[in-house]
């Protein structure tokens, strides 16, 4: 089940409850009211959701189940064993590329304009391309890592890929802004 809606709900009640309350003007106030408002939220405020019935989490759960330690090394490709012979359909374009998750492909330029299928292996780390029922080549995927890293370094690893995904996001957005102004 997904998680999100819990979180959301949370942000929207730390939001309104918390931070429109007591505005707070530092960092460290933050700190504070932030502390002080997870002890309200947890112990005092009672909460509608079913496995609360109008208690605080807290009283209404005394004792959680613990949760697992954290891995001390990930494996950043273990996706592909979740996407294990799926297949992606693309069409090629006039330069004999696809583009696959923000990454070029060279397919064969002979083959622009035509729709091509990829099936993703993970044993074999690549895309094997197909033209209906025919197979034209196989390809590594590329930005794949081939070890495990360290916790620390897969989440700096994520935080970077997250920052680079908002700018091309922003930059995407004020290309489209520009153009929008260029043909007023």
């Amino acid at each position: 089940m997904p998680l999100n809606c819990y979180v959301e709900r949370y942000n929207k009640s730390y939001k309104q409850e918390c931070i429109q309350i007591s505005r707070p003007g530092t960092l460290e106030e933050v700190r504070t009211v932030t502390k002080l408002f997870q002890q309200h939220y947890n112990f005092e405020r009672p909460h509608q959701g079913r496995s609360c019935g109008n208690q605080p989490p807290a009283v209404a759960h005394p004792v959680l189940p613990t949760r697992p330690a954290l891995p001390e090394s990930v494996d950043p490709d273990q996706w592909l064993f979740e996407l294990d012979g799926r297949w992606y359909p693309r069409v090629v374009r006039t330069d004999g590329r696809i583009l696959v998750d923000g990454t070029y492909y060279y397919i064969k330029q002979d083959l622009a304009g035509q729709r091509i299928r990829l099936c993703l292996h993970a044993s074999t780390r690549c895309f094997d391309v197909f033209l209906g029922q025919q197979f034209i080549k196989s390809v590594p995927i590329k930005g794949l890592y081939g070890k495990q890293i360290s916790l620390e370094d897969y989440i700096n690893l994520m935080r970077e890929r997250a920052r680079s995904e908002e700018r091309q996001r922003l930059l995407l957005k004020r290309r489209a802004r520009q153009r929008g102004q260029q043909s007023a």
